[in-house]
């Protein structure tokens, strides 16, 4: 999955770094209608074209999508960022297929998801505080625990699924909302629908 090396990770911190600075002063209202794939039911919300769900109670406040004109002609899903900005908290989950961005087949590779989110901390000049192996049931995973040059904390979660590449991360200012950030990155599932 070589388009997650080049996930535009700093843009990614940009744009956590404003967005958790601004849901300090007012929670976001969603600037991009969900799909007709996307739901929300009982706190939780659901990818269809994703294939993921996580105990976040809102839709997102923005949808990025992945995919190129070309991917778009081919009919093909290259993988989208979701962005939720709340009161104190702000999450990103994004998923890749394994295409790249212009719909080409690209096998997954799991050392190149890691290369890449080290590469992308290093080069939005955050610190890389710990990284460590971690399991989604039978799926191998890797946490990243960061802090940007503004002091925003991160924890970020890689997974590969099958053929599908995950990214969750979840940012907050302050220590007391640590746990929070946790819960939230521990609901994640993903799903065969």
């Amino acid at each position: 999955m070589r388009h997650f090396k080049y996930l535009s990770f700093a843009v990614l911190l940009g744009a956590c770094v404003t967005a958790v600075s601004n849901a300090q002063r007012k929670p976001a209202e969603p600037i991009i209608i969900p799909t007709s794939c996307d739901s929300l039911e009982a706190g939780v919300f659901r990818s269809t074209g994703g294939r993921f769900s996580i105990a976040i109670a809102h839709f997102p406040s923005q949808i990025r999508e992945s995919a190129t004109e070309k991917a778009k002609a081919k009919g093909i899903d290259a993988g989208k960022m979701f962005i939720w900005q709340l009161e104190n908290t702000l999450y990103t989950l994004y998923y890749g297929p394994p295409f790249d961005r212009d719909g080409n087949p690209q096998p997954p590779v799991y050392a190149d998801m890691e290369n890449g989110t080290r590469k992308g901390i290093l080069n939005s000049n955050a610190t890389l505080v710990s990284e460590k192996a971690i399991t989604l049931g039978k799926h191998r995973g890797t946490e990243f625990r960061y802090i940007s040059a503004q002091g925003l904390r991160y924890i970020g979660r890689i997974y590969l699924v099958g053929d599908m590449g995950y990214q969750v991360v979840g940012a907050y200012a302050e220590d007391k909302y640590e746990k929070e950030v946790l819960t939230v990155l521990a609901s994640f599932k993903p799903t065969n629908k």
